[in-house]
């Protein structure tokens, strides 16, 4: 053994002993710098772990960086009309022909979104919402690994099918590698298309953070043996009905491809130019899809990059006032190691040494709080999925190449935290600490004043960025939307139509009239689009007078609906009437919201009333203008709006609307199911509330609120435990100071103001750092809604109150004690 590593070793085993010995004579500081250090390290790599996870989405497809989605922005009269994540279906194959830059593309029907679609085997029959028909290229493309089946063929021919291990094993049970490769499965929808697959691969279960989620595929050439098939599902330009990616040949520059796409369409659509239209493409990169702020139509609900940046802030926030607690006791605790540095460098040990010993001890300490961390977040995420149903796979930042530098991060501030302090301890001059001057240094004191205000502006901080983002997701969840959701249950369409069109309408009279008979019913509507769910296309209408239309039209979004509809939501008449079986010119007629027939050129509801417009399918008479409603979520503007009526055909409407008016909300839908069974054989009952359908398009906004204020109460709590330990710290250095005033004749109170006038006076101050600064980052946030809260002057007012009051509790106790104390003890070693 070399002798320098012979002296080495029992030099560090001496450190070790040291650090060991210190740590447990100084139990009550080890414990509390632990427990910051553990909580803050737990709350940082849970929150980072989220924001590692949506920031993975998409990334393990191998061929992720050349992948492209095509976009849709459709233009009438100059007016942005559509912005779609979907597409026309003949755009993906002319992309292919038309530039050598694209190496392959694949088309994505969404079939589970638009349609009631019931798949059945063996006389089980289940919905399915997470359904699409592809390309046969889309399973090569994408990194889907099937565990049968090749990817290369699976979905070449006609009437096949690829399923995932979850519903294989639902349809064949635990044998489903051995029994389902061969198999039919029967797929029945609403608009009465019926084919039977065979199963021709099984693909792995779809990762969570994939934008892209399905439990069926179904090739691609079945639609085109649907009448119209071809032309609908390969040669349309003018449907946007469908998903298309495009992967580039290496080293393509996508910018440049896009550069050339407004050629593109001119070349194909021509007839645009001469419509006043105007169809723009664009691509979108794979893993930037899902932190888009969002296209209509989108798959999966994406989530704002902006959110992301907050939540990262926060975490580094947490971590940060975890270290400054470590910094500020360790650095103020020195004080009472300061005569051991003193005599130790003058029986000759090196400043060198010294800091060996004192970040060996400083890093020991965040070794075990890091152990404790781990410990503590396999403890808590479970119980957080529980609370708040939201997922922290801590695995994910080791999958991410930002989660991998926020961990290095944090091992570096972990490495800085414990050096610093260890350089503080070890400058220590001999001289100035045997002499016993060093407790009437001023700079520690400064150091440590510093440190809490920053502690203190980050705290506030997270306290008004917690008011405001409550208050705004409060304010989209109550906010009037112009209509009354609460109540309403929403039913799909029958996806199983076994009978002739006029039976199927009895079947659909019988239900409506069943549940209309029903004392807990209040009301039953019908309609094609639902609130909450995007209007895919617009209908373009244009003015009508003395049989002539306008040259130019305007696109507004339309549904259908019965007389019910408008009465069962809560609509209000602000001219005309209603819809009426009673009127059979209502065939061809017309309700416009309020912002419609403005929008139309009508200043006031009543001048719209008996004017006429030509849309696609035929001329139609105003006879009704009702109050704007949120079509969409509050992040954007309430969208003009039209109605048109269908009182005949009830086959025709996609959604069934019931409105309850009993409070035993389980008992009625026990029979509103006895209803439907009893109507539509073969058909599985499932519903929705339309309140809660509504509101899934805040589910990441109210995610961001949960995580936001949970988190920063877990900060502000780290903040106090460093609070509580200094403020112990301090009045120890004080106990003579408190016993000399007490003789002197102060009482309690005089004696409290002089322990807290100090921690009130730097809270104080950290108000006016973290105010303007909210301010910014808050308003910053608020941008993306289009209707928002305004950040109130009482929101900063009531954030300083709340820290001086957190502050203010977090000493009193100690503070008091002090005060209390007999000064007797407290000067009996003057």
């Amino acid at each position: 053994m070399d002798a320098r590593q012979y002296q080495s070793n029992p030099m560090i085993r001496n450190y070790i002993r040291i650090t060991w010995r210190q740590l447990w004579k100084n139990k009550t500081i080890s414990f509390i710098n632990m427990g910051g250090l553990s909580v803050g390290i737990a709350c940082s790599v849970l929150l980072l772990s989220y924001v590692a996870f949506q920031l993975s989405y998409d990334s393990w497809h191998e061929k992720k960086q050349d992948i492209y989605r095509v976009g849709l922005d459709f233009y009438q009269d100059g007016r942005l009309v559509i912005e779609s994540a979907e597409t026309y279906s003949a755009v993906g194959p002319a992309l292919k022909k038309d530039f050598p830059e694209v190496l392959d593309a694949a088309r994505l029907y969404n079939m589970g979104y638009k349609n009631n679609c019931v798949f059945s085997y063996n006389n089980t029959y289940f919905r399915e919402t997470r359904f699409l028909y592809a390309d046969p290229t889309f399973l090569t493309m994408f990194t889907f690994p099937l565990v049968q089946g090749d990817a290369r063929s699976a979905l070449a021919q006609p009437y096949t099918a690829v399923i995932t291990e979850s519903t294989a094993r639902k349809l064949f049970g635990n044998d489903y590698l051995r029994t389902a490769m061969g198999r039919s499965i029967q797929m029945t929808d609403d608009d009465r298309n019926s084919e039977l697959c065979k199963i021709t691969g099984i693909v792995k279960d779809i990762p969570e953070n994939s934008h892209l989620k399905f439990n069926i595929l179904i090739s691609w050439s079945t639609l085109l043996h649907r009448n119209s098939g071809l032309e609908r599902f390969e040669q349309n330009w003018n449907r946007k009905d469908f998903y298309t990616y495009v992967l580039l040949r290496p080293g393509a520059d996508p910018t440049t491809l896009e550069g050339k796409l407004p050629l593109f369409t001119r070349r194909h659509i021509p007839e645009e130019q001469t419509q006043h239209q105007q169809s723009i493409l664009s691509l979108q990169p794979l893993e930037k899809i899902h932190l888009s702020s969002g296209r209509l139509d989108e798959p999966e609900t994406t989530i704002h990059a902006k959110a992301i940046t907050f939540l990262t802030i926060i975490a580094f926030f947490i971590v940060a006032i975890a270290w400054i607690n470590y910094i500020n006791l360790a650095t103020a605790g020195g004080i009472n190691r300061a005569r051991e540095v003193g005599i130790r460098k003058v029986l000759g040990s090196h400043r060198s040494q010294l800091i060996r010993q004192f970040f060996i001890e400083s890093l020991s300490l965040n070794i075990i709080s890091f152990v404790l961390a781990i410990l503590l977040i396999d403890g808590i995420a479970p119980l957080l999925h529980r609370i708040f149903s939201i997922d922290f796979p801590v695995t994910a930042i080791f999958k991410n190449a930002y989660g991998l530098l926020f961990l290095a991060v944090l091992l570096l501030g972990a490495f800085l935290s414990g050096l610093y302090p260890a350089l503080v301890l070890s400058s220590y001059k001999p001289v100035t600490v045997l002499k016993g001057k060093l407790a009437t240094s001023a700079k520690g004191l400064m150091l440590r004043k510093t440190l809490v205000i920053f502690q203190f502006s980050l705290s506030i901080l997270l306290i008004i960025g917690t008011f405001v983002v409550y208050r705004q997701v409060q304010y989209m969840l109550h906010r009037d939307i112009g209509i009354h959701p609460s109540q309403v249950m929403v039913l799909d369409r029958p996806g199983r139509w076994d009978t002739a069109r006029a039976t199927h309408n009895l079947l659909v009279q019988r239900f409506k009239a069943t549940l209309k008979n029903d004392p807990s019913v209040e009301a039953i509507a019908m309609s094609d689009e639902l609130p909450g769910k995007e209007i895919r296309w617009p209908t373009p209408y244009a003015s009508l007078k003395n049989g002539l239309s306008s040259p130019h039209s305007i696109s507004i979004n339309t549904t259908t609906i019965d007389q019910d509809y408008i009465p069962a939501l809560g609509m209000t008449m602000l001219a005309g009437r209603n819809f009426s079986d009673a009127f059979k010119t209502d065939r061809r007629g017309l309700i416009l919201t309020e912002s419609a027939a403005k929008l139309l050129g009508f200043p006031h509801a009543d001048q719209a009333i008996g004017k006429e417009f030509r849309a696609d399918d035929g001329d139609y008479t105003v006879v009704g203008v009702v109050n704007d409603f949120h079509q969409l979520s509050l992040q954007q503007k309430a969208a003009p709006a039209a109605f048109q009526f269908n009182g005949g055909d009830l086959r025709e409407f996609e959604y069934y609307l019931v409105k309850l008016k009993t409070n035993n909300i389980h008992q009625s839908v026990d029979r509103v199911q006895s209803a439907w069974t009893g109507s539509f054989k073969g058909n599985p009952f499932a519903f929705s509330f339309l309140d809660d359908y509504f509101n899934r398009q805040y589910q990441h906004d109210i995610q961001f609120g949960v995580l936001f204020g949970t988190f920063s109460f877990l900060a502000i709590i780290i903040a106090c435990i460093g609070l509580v330990a200094l403020v112990a710290f301090m009045i120890r250095q004080r106990t003579k100071e408190i016993g000399i005033r007490k003789v002197l004749g102060a009482n309690i109170q005089e004696i409290l103001f002089q322990l807290t006038k100090d921690f009130i006076r730097l809270v104080l101050l950290a108000n006016l750092v973290a105010w303007p600064l909210g301010w910014l980052l808050m308003n910053n946030w608020l941008k993306d809604f289009a209707y928002r809260i305004h950040i109130h002057w009482s929101v900063f007012i009531l954030a300083g109150l709340t820290a001086l009051a957190i502050a203010l509790l977090t000493i009193s106790f100690q503070a008091i004690k002090a005060a209390r104390s007999n000064p007797v003890e407290s000067l009996r070693d003057v």
